[in-house]
């Protein structure tokens, strides 16, 4: 298996989580990747819904998953990300672009 660390920089700054946040969500989820898998890359703390709202940076709104799991999760969602992760479409395609680069860079891996 292979071994894990913290992004320290999310998706893009104006989307992350807080630190605080992020620390919480990470000893919430025990440290581990809660997608499928297969596992790949480094742990991301996600949201589960991009709905801007008081709860956005809670970490009811967050799990973590590896690199791979965050592409994973995205693509699943593309064809109705605007009601099942409030989610403009274009921005889910900018996300599933720039998560699959990280994934790349991170892995040599594409999917």
């Amino acid at each position: 298996m292979l071994n894990y660390i913290l992004c320290a920089l999310s998706l893009c700054i104006p989307l992350a989580f807080s630190k605080s946040t992020r620390q919480e969500i990470l000893r919430r989820d025990n440290r581990k990747c809660h997608g499928p898998g297969p596992h790949a890359g480094i742990l991301e703390a996600s949201h589960n819904s991009h709905v801007r709202d008081d709860g956005y940076d809670t970490i009811e709104r967050g799990e973590i998953l590896c690199t791979r799991c965050h592409l994973k999760f995205h693509i699943e969602h593309d064809d109705n990300c605007e009601e099942e992760l409030g989610l403009k479409p274009h921005h889910n395609k900018y996300a599933i672009r720039k998560i699959r680069e990280r994934l790349q860079r991170l892995t040599g891996l594409s999917n």
